[in-house]
């Protein structure tokens, strides 16, 4: 398999260009290959007044309640890359390089933009809502800190653009230091990657948006404001991330009764192509288990990384899931994708209300298929049938 995704690219799908009135939000998230992304579930949690919160780098107000939270994040970091809330809304971040990008000023911490996805996550009802939160954190505490714990790339930071979606819109969000500007997905599609995308059809912007522009001789008056225009930069020698990480898909929607049925998918692991999607809902006693998160290293930014390998990446590490990664690894391509796809096939055909363990399972079936595949004892691999099984019995049982 020579050909890998190379991308970092959020979308978002809406009627009537999807079936059933539904809204699909997907991401993958392009790190750096040796970063390990982990899926988490944070449920919803008071807090006391006056109470503070760490992100990654600083510590803000915390609010008196925040909503429960999936999130594929960088295990290094506070923040998440992507992620879901209980009330549907997702939200996924892209690197972006500005006029503004000034990298000694940048590297001071403030929050990220992944602490910004998760802030929004943890504190909207709704995708309006969501925008708001992180545009009124953005204006308060600033984007700015390191943004890769790999020592080569620790002098790398960027600004970021977000994609907001729930099961009934969409926006887009895009910075440039403390300057943004919005855009609203009301029906179709729309994708963002790592320039700006915002262009004359703006739904609203930060206050001195178009003065700074005229400052710096960006913009001539008497013509169309162009943000995207105004303010992209091409990104910066060796800013580019190098594979995807990490994968999510999302669909949103509601019932005849109003009721939300969003389903959100996660990889927990690098290379879409050889990792499998697996469910999971949002519901009472919801128990994700513990294989995609991985163990509590608390050192940040020492010489070397630590390893922060969880235990389905442990494993699918073994599968050659990375292009630029020189270990030794087993070339089963082949045995692992029709077994995914299997597996997969049975995930997609569960009826709703999924489990408050499917995801848990999932994992539990995915992490037994490698071990079958890259075992060395033929009778261990032999064993694959009794696995897909299990499967089957997913699809039976919800």
């Amino acid at each position: 398999m020579d050909n890998f995704p190379f991308s970092c690219d959020t979308f978002v799908a809406l009627p009537p260009n999807t079936e059933n009135g539904c809204v699909i939000f997907g991401k993958n998230s392009d790190r750096p290959s040796s970063e390990v992304q982990e899926v988490i579930y944070v449920p919803s949690a008071d807090h006391d007044e006056g109470a503070k919160l760490s992100c990654t780098y600083i510590s803000i107000e915390q609010i008196s309640h925040t909503f429960s939270v999936i999130l594929s994040k960088p295990a290094w970091m506070w923040g998440a890359e992507m992620g879901a809330n209980e009330f549907g809304v997702c939200i996924g971040n892209e690197a972006i390089f500005t006029k503004h990008f000034h990298a000694e000023n940048d590297l001071k911490k403030r929050l990220l933009g992944m602490d910004l996805v998760r802030l929004g996550l943890e504190r909207s009802k709704t995708a309006e809502q969501a925008l708001q939160v992180i545009i009124d954190l953005l204006d308060k505490y600033g984007q700015g800190g390191p943004c890769f714990e790999d020592p080569s790339r620790r002098s790398l930071t960027y600004f970021n653009s977000f994609l907001i979606a729930d099961p009934k819109e969409a926006f887009i969000l895009e910075t440039s230091g403390k300057h943004w500007a919005t855009f609203q997905v009301k029906s179709g599609t729309r994708n963002i990657s790592n320039l700006l995308t915002i262009t004359v059809d703006i739904y609203s912007h930060s206050e001195n948006l178009k003065d700074e522009a005229l400052k710096y001789g960006w913009w001539k008056p008497n013509t169309p404001f162009n943000f995207a225009e105004c303010y992209n930069l091409t990104p910066p020698s060796g800013a580019s991330a190098s594979v995807t990480t990490a994968s999510q898909v999302s669909v949103l929607k509601r019932n005849d009764q109003g009721q939300l049925e969003c389903t959100h998918y996660f990889t927990a692991t690098p290379n879409p192509l050889l990792s499998v999607f697996k469910p999971f809902t949002f519901g009472p006693n919801v128990d994700i288990g513990s294989k995609t998160r991985s163990p509590p290293v608390t050192e940040v930014f020492n010489d070397e990384v630590p390893d922060r390998r969880h235990e389905l990446y442990a494993i699918h590490s073994k599968l050659k899931p990375l292009p630029d990664d020189s270990s030794a690894r087993v070339n089963i391509d082949v045995d692992v994708m029709s077994n995914q796809i299997r597996l997969e096939r049975e995930l997609l055909t569960l009826n709703w209300p999924l489990s408050n363990v499917v995801f848990r399972e999932a994992v539990d079936i995915e992490l037994s298929i490698y071990e079958c595949i890259t075992s060395e004892d033929e009778s261990v691999r032999s064993s694959i049938s009794n696995i897909m099984q299990k499967a089957n019995h997913l699809s039976l049982n919800y």
